[in-house]
This record gives C-alpha cells, sequence and structure tokens, in this order.
C-alpha cells in the first residue's frame, strides 16, 4: 500500500511530527526531511548545502516546483533591509502551524 506524499504522523509525545515522504526521488526525500525540523521553513542556501554544493541549481528547482505544486511545501520571503530577500522553503502544515496575523489586520 502506497502512502500519500503528505502524510503525517505525530509522535507519542505530541511535539515532534515524523513525516512520511515515500517519493522515490531522494532529492525530495532529502529537502523534505531537512524542513521537518523547522516551523519556518529553510533558506535555499540550506538546500543547496544539504547536498554539498553537488546538485545542479536547476534539479533542486525542479524538486521545489513539483513539491510546491501539490501543495507539500510552501515558499515565503523575508527581506531584511537594505538586503535582498530570501526565500525560505517549508512544509505547508508547520508554515500554516506558525502563521499569526500582524496586528491591526
Amino acid at each position: 500500500m502506497k502512502k500519500d506524499l503528505r502524510t503525517i504522523e505525530a509522535d507519542p509525545a505530541g511535539d515532534i511530527m515524523r513525516h512520511n515522504y515515500p517519493s522515490g526521488d531522494p532529492v525530495a526525500n532529502k529537502i523534505l526531511a531537512a524542513m521537518a525540523g523547522q516551523p519556518w521553513g529553510i533558506s535555499r542556501t540550506k538546500i543547496r548545502d544539504l547536498f554539498s554544493r553537488h546538485k545542479p541549481s536547476r534539479e533542486v528547482s525542479a524538486v521545489l516546483k513539483s513539491l510546491q505544486k501539490t501543495g507539500v511545501i510552501a515558499a515565503w520571503e523575508f527581506r531584511e533591509w537594505p538586503c535582498r530577500p530570501t526565500t525560505y522553503w517549508g512544509l505547508s502544515e508547520l508554515l500554516a502551524a506558525n502563521t499569526r496575523p500582524a496586528k491591526g489586520r
């Protein structure tokens, strides 16, 4: 029986989550495993470093776009003025759980 790509199981303590992603793609699995412990996501630089800079950018981009299209991951930008914005990628469930509306909205 093949599990859904978005299957999430909570551990008995309820505060740590294990993510099961039997996608068959080792690049996707490694990225998703790194995101599992990061409630705010990880930067593209950290994703690149997961592979010790040995994966072509286009391959990593294709995996990220594919996972984003299925709704498993989401992206958000953070800008620390005056720097360029940094894009963070994270598991949709974790990002949604940590999103709070801004005051006054």
